[in-house]
């Protein structure tokens, strides 16, 4: 890519492996994400593509974490590690499982949670899904373990 980057962008340029199909479908299910959130009746059309997303960078940690252990690593130890490793890592933990919640309420009509014809999630979660892509793709890419106060 030509162009006039500065370093901090270019060292995310350079860190993306072009061949790497999952990790460009969740960059684009980000990008939809972030531009659906603008528009409140497509507010959680948003948060499912924020959803789609985040299972590709969780995946995508998940095989990052495996390079350096033996045995199986699960999601589960993917969110530990992002609990150690962020300053505000149990906060930023809660809000994944939270969402969690939240995405299996949206995406399934009918699941532990109840059936429901219009999801019972706060626009709030909807809007914490998109945010917090920014920082595991920074983490996955970058390996800068940071997120805002607001989970703290």
């Amino acid at each position: 890519i030509d162009g006039d980057y500065n370093d901090a962008v270019r060292a995310l340029l350079n860190a993306m492996d072009p061949g790497d199909h999952l990790l460009y479908r969740g960059l684009y299910k980000f990008l939809i994400a972030s531009d659906l959130r603008r528009y409140p009746h497509l507010l959680e059309e948003s948060a499912i593509a924020a959803f789609i997303s985040r299972e590709a960078v969780l995946e995508l940690l998940r095989r990052k974490l495996q390079r350096t252990h033996t045995g199986r690593v699960r999601k589960d130890d993917v969110i530990n590690q992002i609990r150690r490793e962020f300053p505000t890592g149990e906060s930023f933990a809660g809000v994944l499982h939270t969402d969690w919640e939240a995405r299996v309420i949206m995406v399934h009509p009918v699941s532990d949670f109840g059936e429901h014809w219009s999801p019972p999630v706060e626009a709030e979660e909807c809007f914490d899904a998109v945010m917090t892509l920014t920082y595991l793709y920074r983490y996955l890419l970058l390996d800068e373990a940071w997120c805002p106060e607001k989970w703290d």
